[in-house]
């Protein structure tokens, strides 16, 4: 009645009793103005000959059910919920943490996400987000981990976030199609989430271009969800990409590119629909224009050249293609003394799309030999052989895969069987290896189509209908 009389929005009150040597604080928050129930807070006790600690606690509760309350992301999923919310410091962690996820500093995210989860217990939500944090930089066993946890404080999580962590669960166990029915479920409960996003991005994994633009359809990239989020325009144009829509995949990269001027994201979308429409010209100037964009998370500016050249030779024009493949080297070559070794593979995966054969198996040789099991250095080398004819070695590098023991390589060494398979002309072999390794958890067929190691199937039917759009 207070908080109605004096016009308040929200409304904090409760009740503080003695519980034999406790005392014990119950607190609401109501909107005032409906009477509606916006967060309980019960049971927050200690001491009654020490009560400041308790207090502090209650403090903590409270600024965090406000701050919960007032963020979009996350007040109207607690607010169904009648969940307990998080303590202050712990959301204000988790705030910092996914802040850093969508500025793609995964790494980051990772540990203030851990911390958010630490500093409250009852709020595992952080571990689901830092679960896909560490996913995200290649860090599965930790991811795996993460999950774990939360897995085990699942009665903790809203029905919404239970469906995200069975999405990172299957995720990991590279089931795509599950991860994108859960990610679908949380959808059916919070349109226009970031849930939505991640299944858009699912949907272009699983070649579905028209369920992921379906999905796009619900956000509003100028929302407080995308609008700070270059990713966003990631699986859109990748939806018109695969649909052959290249003119309008350029123009929703162009919109991408106008919001984040200096994120190299949407110039990689940029130039992945110019190169797949075939301005060579254009894609040279494009390619040119990476050298202005400051250093940030995600793909390098050499690696967008690699993408831009494998859509080029794709789309026609190999010639171009060699040009910006030449100019990735100089990038990987340009880098300063204490960068150097963090670049060798991207240097080798160029030397190997120029056909570099000797330079590139040089390279991956070396390499090799602090990772004498890595299934792309291995893989690689196969390729090489069966391009040069060697079928003895080529056969003898698949058999080495077929036997590797790669946890999280989700697919990998079975997809570089299909690539030897597909240059020593056993095509049927090459589709059956191929549809295993999706199976397996490759994520290899939205890319399928500008695989030159592939190109042996371009006409082979069977390939040609693994790369129609499904849905």
């Amino acid at each position: 009645q207070i908080g109605q009389r004096t016009g308040s929005g929200t409304v904090v009150y409760g009740s503080i009793y003695a519980d034999e040597d406790e005392i014990v604080f119950d607190a609401q928050i109501v909107n005032a103005s409906t009477g509606t129930l916006l967060a309980p807070i019960s049971g927050v006790r200690g001491p009654i000959s020490d009560p400041m600690p308790v207090i502090e606690d209650l403090r903590e509760r409270v600024m965090g059910a406000l701050a919960v309350h007032l963020d979009p992301t996350l007040g109207e999923r607690f607010r169904v919920e009648k969940s307990q919310p998080p303590r202050y410091a712990a959301y204000l962690a988790y705030i910092q943490g996914v802040t850093h996820f969508s500025r793609q500093e995964f790494r980051e995210a990772t540990l203030m996400l851990e911390r958010a989860a630490n500093l409250d217990s009852a709020f595992p939500l952080p571990l689901v987000i830092s679960g896909f944090a560490a996913s995200r930089s290649g860090l599965f066993e930790r991811a795996d981990s993460l999950a774990r946890r939360a897995d085990a404080e699942r009665h903790r999580l809203t029905p919404y976030d239970r469906h995200r962590l069975d999405a990172l669960l299957s995720g990991l166990a590279g089931n795509h199609l599950s991860y994108y029915r859960s990610m679908r479920a949380a959808t059916d409960l919070a349109p226009g989430g970031t849930a939505n996003l991640a299944a858009a991005n699912a949907a272009v994994t699983l070649n579905r271009p028209r369920e992921a633009l379906e999905l796009h359809s619900t956000l509003d990239p100028h929302g407080p969800l995308m609008g700070a989020y270059p990713p966003y325009w990631g699986s859109l144009t990748q939806a018109y990409h695969l649909l052959g829509m290249h003119e309008r995949e350029l123009e929703e990269a162009g919109r991408g590119r106008q919001r984040f001027p200096m994120s190299i994201l949407p110039r990689l979308y940029e130039l992945r629909a110019v190169a797949a429409l075939g301005r060579g010209a254009e894609a040279e100037r494009l390619v040119a224009e990476l050298e202005e964009v400051p250093p940030q998370p995600g793909p390098t500016p050499g690696r967008v050249m690699q993408i831009a050249a494998r859509e080029l030779r794709a789309h026609g024009d190999p010639a171009t293609a060699r040009s910006v493949l030449e100019r990735s080297m100089s990038w990987f070559g340009s880098r300063p003394a204490g960068e150097a070794d963090r670049h060798r593979r991207s240097l080798a995966i160029s030397l190997y799309l120029l056909e570099d054969w000797d330079a590139a198996e040089g390279m991956s040789a070396a390499l090799a030999e602090d990772m004498p099991d890595d299934p792309d250095l291995l893989g690689s080398a196969g390729v090489i052989a069966a391009r040069r004819g060697d079928t003895e070695t080529a056969l003898e590098i698949a058999r080495r895969l077929s036997s590797l023991d790669a946890p999280y390589s989700y697919g990998r060494p079975t997809l570089w069987r299909a690539r030897i398979a597909a240059w020593l002309g056993e095509s049927a072999e090459a589709i059956d290896l191929l549809r295993l390794a999706l199976e397996e958890g490759s994520g290899a067929l939205q890319t399928l189509h500008n695989d030159p190691d592939f190109e042996p199937l371009r006409d082979y039917g069977p390939f040609r209908e693994l790369l129609a759009p499904r849905g």
